[in-house]
Protein backbone atom coordinates (compact mmCIF):
# COMPACT_ATOMS: atom_id res chain seq x y z
CA UNK A 1 0.00 0.00 0.00
CA UNK A 2 2.89 2.38 0.66
CA UNK A 3 3.96 2.33 -3.00
CA UNK A 4 0.81 4.27 -3.97
CA UNK A 5 0.92 8.09 -3.90
CA UNK A 6 -1.38 10.39 -1.93
CA UNK A 7 -3.02 11.37 -5.24
CA UNK A 8 -4.02 7.76 -5.72
CA UNK A 9 -5.69 7.62 -2.30
CA UNK A 10 -7.50 10.93 -2.92
CA UNK A 11 -8.75 9.44 -6.16
CA UNK A 12 -9.98 6.40 -4.25
CA UNK A 13 -11.83 8.65 -1.81
CA UNK A 14 -13.41 10.58 -4.69
CA UNK A 15 -14.50 7.27 -6.23
CA UNK A 16 -16.04 6.20 -2.92
CA UNK A 17 -18.09 9.39 -2.67
CA UNK A 18 -19.14 9.29 -6.33
CA UNK A 19 -20.42 5.72 -6.23
CA UNK A 20 -22.15 6.31 -2.90
CA UNK A 21 -23.94 9.23 -4.52
CA UNK A 22 -25.73 7.45 -7.31
CA UNK A 23 -26.15 4.08 -5.57
CA UNK A 24 -28.03 5.66 -2.67
CA UNK A 25 -31.07 6.19 -4.87
CA UNK A 26 -30.99 2.89 -6.82
CA UNK A 27 -33.14 0.76 -4.43
CA UNK A 28 -35.94 3.34 -4.26
CA UNK A 29 -36.11 4.57 -7.85
CA UNK A 30 -38.65 1.88 -8.80
CA UNK A 31 -40.97 3.08 -6.01
CA UNK A 32 -40.45 6.70 -7.06
CA UNK A 33 -41.27 5.85 -10.68
CA UNK A 34 -44.43 4.01 -9.58
CA UNK A 35 -45.53 7.13 -7.67
CA UNK A 36 -45.29 9.02 -10.97
CA UNK A 37 -47.58 6.52 -12.67
CA UNK A 38 -45.21 4.16 -14.52
CA UNK A 39 -44.28 0.54 -13.87
CA UNK A 40 -41.66 0.22 -16.61
CA UNK A 41 -38.71 -0.36 -14.28
CA UNK A 42 -36.31 -1.22 -17.12
CA UNK A 43 -36.02 2.53 -17.77
CA UNK A 44 -34.36 3.10 -14.40
CA UNK A 45 -31.09 1.39 -15.31
CA UNK A 46 -31.27 1.29 -19.12
CA UNK A 47 -31.87 5.04 -19.63
CA UNK A 48 -28.95 5.88 -17.33
CA UNK A 49 -26.68 3.38 -19.05
CA UNK A 50 -27.78 4.44 -22.55
CA UNK A 51 -26.65 8.06 -22.09
CA UNK A 52 -23.44 6.92 -20.39
CA UNK A 53 -22.84 4.75 -23.46
CA UNK A 54 -23.46 7.63 -25.88
CA UNK A 55 -21.04 10.01 -24.17
CA UNK A 56 -18.22 7.49 -23.58
CA UNK A 57 -16.42 8.30 -26.88
CA UNK A 58 -16.56 12.01 -26.04
CA UNK A 59 -15.26 11.42 -22.52
CA UNK A 60 -12.39 9.34 -23.88
CA UNK A 61 -11.32 11.95 -26.44
CA UNK A 62 -11.73 14.85 -23.99
CA UNK A 63 -9.78 12.98 -21.31
CA UNK A 64 -6.89 12.57 -23.76
CA UNK A 65 -7.03 16.22 -24.89
CA UNK A 66 -8.10 18.58 -22.09
CA UNK A 67 -7.09 16.45 -19.11
CA UNK A 68 -8.24 13.87 -16.58
CA UNK A 69 -9.25 16.23 -13.77
CA UNK A 70 -11.66 18.49 -15.73
CA UNK A 71 -13.61 15.45 -16.93
CA UNK A 72 -13.77 14.00 -13.42
CA UNK A 73 -15.12 17.27 -12.06
CA UNK A 74 -17.62 17.57 -14.90
CA UNK A 75 -18.98 14.07 -14.31
CA UNK A 76 -19.37 14.52 -10.55
CA UNK A 77 -20.92 17.98 -11.06
CA UNK A 78 -23.60 16.50 -13.33
CA UNK A 79 -24.36 13.87 -10.67
CA UNK A 80 -24.84 16.60 -8.08
CA UNK A 81 -27.24 18.61 -10.27
CA UNK A 82 -29.19 15.52 -11.33
CA UNK A 83 -29.70 14.34 -7.75
CA UNK A 84 -31.10 17.74 -6.79
CA UNK A 85 -33.42 17.64 -9.81
CA UNK A 86 -35.27 14.36 -9.11
CA UNK A 87 -37.76 15.96 -6.65
CA UNK A 88 -38.78 18.31 -9.48
CA UNK A 89 -40.10 15.40 -11.58
CA UNK A 90 -43.92 15.49 -11.65
CA UNK A 91 -44.52 12.71 -14.17
CA UNK A 92 -42.71 9.68 -15.54
CA UNK A 93 -41.43 11.50 -18.65
CA UNK A 94 -39.66 14.19 -16.59
CA UNK A 95 -38.19 11.49 -14.35
CA UNK A 96 -36.75 9.71 -17.40
CA UNK A 97 -35.36 13.02 -18.70
CA UNK A 98 -33.51 13.59 -15.41
CA UNK A 99 -32.36 9.98 -15.41
CA UNK A 100 -30.95 10.46 -18.92
CA UNK A 101 -29.12 13.60 -17.78
CA UNK A 102 -27.77 11.73 -14.75
CA UNK A 103 -26.26 9.16 -17.12
CA UNK A 104 -23.74 11.75 -18.35
CA UNK A 105 -22.05 11.58 -14.94
CA UNK A 106 -21.29 7.88 -15.33
CA UNK A 107 -20.09 8.55 -18.86
CA UNK A 108 -17.43 11.04 -17.78
CA UNK A 109 -16.19 10.46 -14.22
CA UNK A 110 -15.08 6.76 -14.31
CA UNK A 111 -13.34 7.10 -17.69
CA UNK A 112 -11.14 9.94 -16.45
CA UNK A 113 -10.55 8.20 -13.11
CA UNK A 114 -9.18 5.02 -14.68
CA UNK A 115 -7.02 7.05 -17.10
CA UNK A 116 -5.56 8.98 -14.14
CA UNK A 117 -4.82 5.71 -12.30
CA UNK A 118 -3.05 4.30 -15.35
CA UNK A 119 -0.87 7.44 -15.46
CA UNK A 120 0.39 7.23 -11.88
CA UNK A 121 0.59 3.48 -11.15
CA UNK A 122 3.40 1.23 -12.48
CA UNK A 123 2.38 -1.69 -14.67
CA UNK A 124 3.31 -4.40 -12.17
CA UNK A 125 0.91 -2.87 -9.61
CA UNK A 126 -2.06 -2.13 -11.88
CA UNK A 127 -4.11 -5.13 -10.84
CA UNK A 128 -3.67 -4.22 -7.18
CA UNK A 129 -4.43 -0.55 -7.90
CA UNK A 130 -7.64 -1.38 -9.76
CA UNK A 131 -8.51 -3.63 -6.86
CA UNK A 132 -8.38 -0.65 -4.49
CA UNK A 133 -10.30 1.62 -6.88
CA UNK A 134 -12.91 -1.09 -7.32
CA UNK A 135 -12.96 -1.56 -3.56
CA UNK A 136 -14.03 2.07 -3.18
CA UNK A 137 -16.62 1.48 -5.87
CA UNK A 138 -17.98 -1.48 -3.94
CA UNK A 139 -17.95 0.25 -0.55
CA UNK A 140 -19.82 3.15 -2.13
CA UNK A 141 -22.26 0.68 -3.64
CA UNK A 142 -22.75 -1.05 -0.29
CA UNK A 143 -23.28 2.23 1.57
CA UNK A 144 -25.67 3.39 -1.12
CA UNK A 145 -27.91 0.35 -1.42
CA UNK A 146 -27.63 -0.36 2.31
CA UNK A 147 -28.70 3.06 3.53
CA UNK A 148 -30.77 4.38 0.62
CA UNK A 149 -33.99 2.66 1.66
CA UNK A 150 -33.36 3.49 5.33
CA UNK A 151 -32.97 7.21 4.56
CA UNK A 152 -36.07 7.23 2.36
CA UNK A 153 -38.22 5.35 4.87
CA UNK A 154 -37.22 7.67 7.73
CA UNK A 155 -36.89 11.07 6.02
CA UNK A 156 -38.51 10.78 2.59
CA UNK A 157 -37.38 11.09 -1.02
CA UNK A 158 -36.25 14.73 -0.88
CA UNK A 159 -33.70 14.06 1.87
CA UNK A 160 -32.51 10.95 0.03
CA UNK A 161 -31.84 12.95 -3.14
CA UNK A 162 -30.17 15.71 -1.10
CA UNK A 163 -27.78 13.25 0.54
CA UNK A 164 -26.97 11.84 -2.90
CA UNK A 165 -26.10 15.35 -4.14
CA UNK A 166 -23.90 15.96 -1.07
CA UNK A 167 -21.75 12.90 -1.83
CA UNK A 168 -21.41 13.93 -5.49
CA UNK A 169 -20.16 17.35 -4.37
CA UNK A 170 -17.74 15.73 -1.91
CA UNK A 171 -16.24 13.66 -4.75
CA UNK A 172 -15.31 16.95 -6.47
CA UNK A 173 -13.83 18.63 -3.41
CA UNK A 174 -11.28 15.88 -2.67
CA UNK A 175 -9.66 16.09 -6.13
CA UNK A 176 -9.40 19.88 -6.42
CA UNK A 177 -5.84 19.98 -5.06
CA UNK A 178 -4.53 17.20 -7.30
CA UNK A 179 -2.08 17.71 -10.18
CA UNK A 180 -3.13 17.04 -13.76
CA UNK A 181 -1.24 14.04 -15.20
CA UNK A 182 -1.89 14.63 -18.91
CA UNK A 183 1.13 16.14 -20.66
CA UNK A 184 0.50 18.83 -23.27
CA UNK A 185 -3.15 19.27 -22.33
CA UNK A 186 -5.25 21.59 -24.48
CA UNK A 187 -7.88 24.18 -23.66
CA UNK A 188 -11.39 23.01 -24.47
CA UNK A 189 -12.60 23.78 -27.98
CA UNK A 190 -15.87 22.77 -29.60
CA UNK A 191 -13.93 21.01 -32.34
CA UNK A 192 -12.98 18.42 -29.70
CA UNK A 193 -16.61 17.28 -29.82
CA UNK A 194 -16.31 16.43 -33.53
CA UNK A 195 -15.24 12.83 -33.15
CA UNK A 196 -14.12 10.69 -36.06
CA UNK A 197 -15.47 7.16 -36.35
CA UNK A 198 -11.94 5.85 -35.79
CA UNK A 199 -11.84 7.65 -32.42
CA UNK A 200 -14.94 5.93 -30.99
CA UNK A 201 -13.43 2.52 -30.26
CA UNK A 202 -9.92 1.29 -29.54
CA UNK A 203 -9.15 -2.13 -30.99
CA UNK A 204 -6.23 -2.43 -28.56
CA UNK A 205 -8.65 -3.41 -25.80
CA UNK A 206 -11.08 -5.49 -27.88
CA UNK A 207 -10.64 -8.69 -25.86
CA UNK A 208 -11.19 -7.22 -22.36
CA UNK A 209 -14.07 -5.14 -23.78
CA UNK A 210 -15.86 -8.26 -25.06
CA UNK A 211 -15.38 -9.96 -21.70
CA UNK A 212 -16.60 -6.83 -19.91
CA UNK A 213 -19.78 -6.89 -22.02
CA UNK A 214 -20.70 -10.44 -21.03
CA UNK A 215 -19.48 -9.94 -17.47
CA UNK A 216 -21.85 -7.07 -16.63
CA UNK A 217 -25.05 -8.42 -18.23
CA UNK A 218 -25.89 -10.25 -14.96
CA UNK A 219 -25.11 -7.10 -12.96
CA UNK A 220 -27.58 -5.02 -15.01
CA UNK A 221 -30.17 -7.73 -14.43
CA UNK A 222 -29.56 -7.81 -10.68
CA UNK A 223 -29.81 -4.02 -10.34
CA UNK A 224 -33.15 -4.05 -12.16
CA UNK A 225 -34.85 -7.13 -10.73
CA UNK A 226 -33.45 -7.78 -7.26
CA UNK A 227 -35.03 -4.80 -5.37
CA UNK A 228 -38.63 -5.85 -6.15
CA UNK A 229 -37.78 -9.56 -5.99
CA UNK A 230 -36.39 -9.09 -2.47
CA UNK A 231 -39.53 -7.36 -1.28
CA UNK A 232 -42.26 -9.35 -3.04
CA UNK A 233 -40.83 -12.86 -2.72
CA UNK A 234 -38.92 -12.66 0.58
CA UNK A 235 -40.73 -9.68 2.18
CA UNK A 236 -37.49 -7.81 2.84
CA UNK A 237 -38.20 -4.21 3.82
CA UNK A 238 -34.68 -3.11 2.87
CA UNK A 239 -34.52 -3.75 -0.86
CA UNK A 240 -30.75 -3.41 -0.91
CA UNK A 241 -29.86 -6.14 1.60
CA UNK A 242 -28.98 -8.64 -1.18
CA UNK A 243 -26.40 -6.18 -2.48
CA UNK A 244 -24.96 -5.70 1.01
CA UNK A 245 -24.19 -9.43 1.18
CA UNK A 246 -22.83 -9.37 -2.35
CA UNK A 247 -20.62 -6.36 -1.69
CA UNK A 248 -19.22 -7.76 1.57
CA UNK A 249 -17.86 -10.83 -0.22
CA UNK A 250 -16.56 -8.61 -3.04
CA UNK A 251 -14.64 -6.46 -0.56
CA UNK A 252 -12.91 -9.53 0.85
CA UNK A 253 -12.05 -10.87 -2.60
CA UNK A 254 -11.14 -7.81 -4.64
CA UNK A 255 -7.70 -6.81 -3.28
CA UNK A 256 -6.45 -10.40 -3.27
CA UNK A 257 -7.76 -10.93 -6.80
CA UNK A 258 -5.96 -7.82 -8.06
CA UNK A 259 -2.65 -9.06 -6.68
CA UNK A 260 -3.26 -12.54 -8.10
CA UNK A 261 -3.88 -11.11 -11.58
CA UNK A 262 -0.57 -9.21 -11.33
CA UNK A 263 1.15 -12.50 -10.51
CA UNK A 264 -0.63 -15.17 -12.58
CA UNK A 265 -2.12 -13.14 -15.43
CA UNK A 266 -5.48 -11.54 -16.15
CA UNK A 267 -7.29 -14.33 -18.02
CA UNK A 268 -6.74 -17.12 -15.44
CA UNK A 269 -8.19 -14.96 -12.65
CA UNK A 270 -11.16 -13.88 -14.80
CA UNK A 271 -11.80 -17.56 -15.56
CA UNK A 272 -12.06 -18.24 -11.83
CA UNK A 273 -14.40 -15.31 -11.38
CA UNK A 274 -16.62 -16.46 -14.25
CA UNK A 275 -16.99 -19.88 -12.68
CA UNK A 276 -18.22 -18.17 -9.51
CA UNK A 277 -20.72 -16.19 -11.63
CA UNK A 278 -22.08 -19.44 -13.03
CA UNK A 279 -22.42 -21.06 -9.60
CA UNK A 280 -24.02 -17.96 -8.07
CA UNK A 281 -26.54 -17.58 -10.91
CA UNK A 282 -27.40 -21.29 -10.66
CA UNK A 283 -28.23 -20.78 -7.00
CA UNK A 284 -30.22 -17.63 -7.70
CA UNK A 285 -32.14 -19.23 -10.59
CA UNK A 286 -33.47 -22.13 -8.56
CA UNK A 287 -33.58 -21.01 -4.93
CA UNK A 288 -36.81 -20.53 -3.00
CA UNK A 289 -35.33 -19.98 0.46
CA UNK A 290 -33.90 -16.85 2.02
CA UNK A 291 -30.67 -18.59 3.09
CA UNK A 292 -29.88 -19.73 -0.46
CA UNK A 293 -30.84 -16.27 -1.73
CA UNK A 294 -28.19 -14.70 0.51
CA UNK A 295 -25.68 -17.48 -0.31
CA UNK A 296 -26.07 -16.67 -4.01
CA UNK A 297 -25.32 -13.02 -3.19
CA UNK A 298 -22.08 -14.03 -1.45
CA UNK A 299 -20.97 -16.22 -4.36
CA UNK A 300 -21.80 -13.50 -6.92
CA UNK A 301 -19.83 -11.01 -4.86
CA UNK A 302 -16.75 -13.24 -5.06
CA UNK A 303 -17.25 -13.45 -8.83
CA UNK A 304 -17.35 -9.69 -9.16
CA UNK A 305 -14.30 -9.34 -6.91
CA UNK A 306 -12.24 -11.59 -9.15
CA UNK A 307 -13.38 -10.21 -12.49
CA UNK A 308 -13.62 -6.44 -12.21
CA UNK A 309 -10.04 -5.42 -11.25
CA UNK A 310 -8.57 -8.06 -13.56
CA UNK A 311 -10.54 -6.86 -16.61
CA UNK A 312 -9.59 -3.22 -16.00
CA UNK A 313 -5.93 -4.10 -15.43
CA UNK A 314 -5.96 -6.20 -18.60
CA UNK A 315 -7.26 -3.24 -20.61
CA UNK A 316 -4.70 -0.84 -19.11
CA UNK A 317 -1.93 -3.30 -19.99
CA UNK A 318 -3.01 -3.28 -23.63
CA UNK A 319 -3.68 0.46 -23.99
CA UNK A 320 -0.97 2.77 -25.33
CA UNK A 321 -0.22 5.85 -23.16
CA UNK A 322 -1.40 8.35 -25.79
CA UNK A 323 -4.85 6.80 -26.18
CA UNK A 324 -5.61 5.58 -22.68
CA UNK A 325 -8.69 7.79 -22.43
CA UNK A 326 -10.12 6.31 -25.63
CA UNK A 327 -9.20 2.78 -24.54
CA UNK A 328 -10.91 3.23 -21.19
CA UNK A 329 -13.97 4.74 -22.86
CA UNK A 330 -14.09 1.66 -25.14
CA UNK A 331 -14.12 -0.58 -22.10
CA UNK A 332 -16.89 1.48 -20.53
CA UNK A 333 -18.90 1.49 -23.79
CA UNK A 334 -19.04 -2.29 -23.66
CA UNK A 335 -19.81 -2.10 -19.94
CA UNK A 336 -22.83 0.13 -20.63
CA UNK A 337 -23.97 -2.10 -23.51
CA UNK A 338 -23.88 -5.09 -21.18
CA UNK A 339 -25.83 -3.27 -18.48
CA UNK A 340 -28.45 -2.13 -21.02
CA UNK A 341 -28.91 -5.69 -22.30
CA UNK A 342 -28.96 -7.01 -18.73
CA UNK A 343 -31.58 -4.51 -17.60
CA UNK A 344 -33.93 -4.88 -20.60
CA UNK A 345 -33.94 -8.48 -21.90
CA UNK A 346 -34.36 -10.25 -18.53
CA UNK A 347 -37.16 -7.79 -17.69
CA UNK A 348 -38.97 -8.78 -20.88
CA UNK A 349 -38.63 -12.46 -19.94
CA UNK A 350 -40.06 -11.75 -16.50
CA UNK A 351 -42.98 -9.58 -17.58
CA UNK A 352 -44.84 -8.25 -14.58
CA UNK A 353 -44.78 -11.36 -12.44
CA UNK A 354 -42.17 -11.45 -9.63
CA UNK A 355 -42.43 -15.25 -9.51
CA UNK A 356 -41.05 -15.41 -13.07
CA UNK A 357 -38.01 -13.31 -12.11
CA UNK A 358 -35.88 -16.45 -12.08
CA UNK A 359 -36.29 -16.64 -15.87
CA UNK A 360 -34.25 -13.44 -16.03
CA UNK A 361 -31.56 -14.99 -13.85
CA UNK A 362 -31.44 -18.06 -16.12
CA UNK A 363 -30.86 -15.80 -19.12
CA UNK A 364 -27.85 -14.31 -17.33
CA UNK A 365 -26.62 -17.80 -16.50
CA UNK A 366 -26.55 -18.56 -20.23
CA UNK A 367 -24.52 -15.40 -20.98
CA UNK A 368 -22.01 -16.30 -18.24
CA UNK A 369 -21.52 -19.76 -19.74
CA UNK A 370 -20.87 -18.08 -23.11
CA UNK A 371 -18.36 -15.77 -21.43
CA UNK A 372 -16.53 -18.80 -20.01
CA UNK A 373 -16.28 -20.33 -23.50
CA UNK A 374 -14.90 -17.07 -24.99
CA UNK A 375 -12.31 -16.79 -22.20
CA UNK A 376 -11.12 -20.34 -22.84
CA UNK A 377 -10.78 -19.47 -26.54
CA UNK A 378 -8.79 -16.31 -25.70
CA UNK A 379 -6.54 -18.32 -23.41
CA UNK A 380 -5.80 -20.89 -26.10
CA UNK A 381 -5.04 -18.26 -28.75
CA UNK A 382 -2.87 -16.37 -26.25
CA UNK A 383 -0.68 -19.43 -25.82
CA UNK A 384 -0.29 -19.79 -29.57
Amino acid sequence: MRHFSWQFWMLCLSTLFFFTSFNLIIPELSSYLEQLGSKNKAWIISSFAFVALICRPFSGVLTDKIGRLPIMILGAGIACVASLSYPLAVMASSFIAIRLFHGFSAGFKPTATVAYVSDIVPQKKRGEAMGFVGLMNNIGFMIGVGFGSLIKNKFGFEVLFGVSAFFALASILVVLGMKETLANKQAFQFKHLRIKFSEILSLEVAKPAIIMFFGVIPFGCLLTLIPDYSQKIFQLENKGVFFIYMTCSTLITRIVAGKLSDKFGRIPIILVGTMFWIVGLLLLSFTHTLNLFFLSALVLGVASGFNSPSIFAWAIDLASPKTRGRSMSTLFIFLELGIIIGSILPTILVGGNPIDTQNGFKFCLATSIMMLWILIYFKKTEKK
